[in-house]
């Protein structure tokens, strides 16, 4: 697989950070980024055109063979996609994973 830092100039200057950001580190949550990036990354493209700034609606095509071309396959596609490479990036603690209790199986105390 291509670097991606060898396919940034296909791209907005201002989307390098954000798209390193995630591509590097998982950051940030897909409920928390930018509603263009989730949108592009989670392969929809009516929302992405509606949210793209006028520098990315013209760059579309661009960032499609960005995306093919240059990121991880497991980083964009659907938005479970995006939950499972941040989730990738931010294994939860133990403590966590375990399910709750459920306060009706405690024992009472008198």
């Amino acid at each position: 697989m291509a670097d991606y830092r060898n396919g940034l100039h296909l791209i907005p200057e201002h989307m390098h950070e954000g798209i390193a950001m995630w591509i590097e580190r998982g950051e940030p949550h897909p409920s928390i980024m930018g509603s263009f990036q989730r949108a592009v990354l989670s392969n929809d493209l009516m929302e992405a055109c509606k949210r793209a700034d006028h520098l990315n609606r013209v760059c579309l095509f661009d960032w499609a063979g960005f995306i093919y071309n240059f990121a991880p396959s497991d980083c964009h596609g659907s938005a479970e996609k995006l939950l499972a490479w941040y989730d990738a990036h931010h294994p939860k603690a133990p403590e966590e994973s375990k399910p709750a209790a459920d306060p009706a199986e405690e024992d009472d105390i008198i």
